[in-house]
């Protein structure tokens, strides 16, 4: 018997999204097999005011 959890999403008070306005780099311009170069993505979303 599985253990009850509440739901993650109510539908009646929706979700807060946030989103960045940093778009991702081109893969011409990186070498996404460098994973450094994937968590540049991510520092720069991090910083975007």
């Amino acid at each position: 018997l599985a253990e009850w959890k509440p739901p993650v999403y109510d539908n009646k008070h929706g979700i807060v999204l946030v989103t960045a306005a940093t778009l991702r780099n081109s893969p011409k311009s990186l070498d996404s097999k460098i994973h450094h170069n994937n968590l540049l993505n991510n520092i720069l979303a991090k910083v975007n005011p």
